[in-house]
């Protein structure tokens, strides 16, 4: 069993993977999660654009890629060889 350590922000799934995002102090942190194998993916902090919310939270169609759009309009996706979040 998991728990947060703070309150959930967003939440989206895409077969066998659920991302969730929560704010710990204000600072805004991911999980994704495998929940057939009840396992970690990923974990860190969320990067968005300095004074921006974060507006949506995703999957890539294509390549299954978590996503994220912010309030400044700028697209990120977590690149799964490193998982590293790049603008795209």
């Amino acid at each position: 069993a998991k728990s947060l350590p703070g309150p959930v922000v967003a939440m989206t799934g895409n077969d066998d993977h659920l991302a969730v995002v929560f704010s710990v102090y204000g600072a805004l942190q991911y999980w994704l999660l495998d929940v057939s194998k009840d396992k970690f993916i990923s974990q860190g902090m969320l990067p968005i654009s300095p004074g921006s919310t974060l507006s949506w939270l995703g999957f890539t169609w294509n390549l299954n890629n978590l996503a994220t759009f912010d309030s400044k309009g700028v697209l990120r996706m977590l690149v799964s060889k490193d998982f590293s979040w790049i603008p795209i």
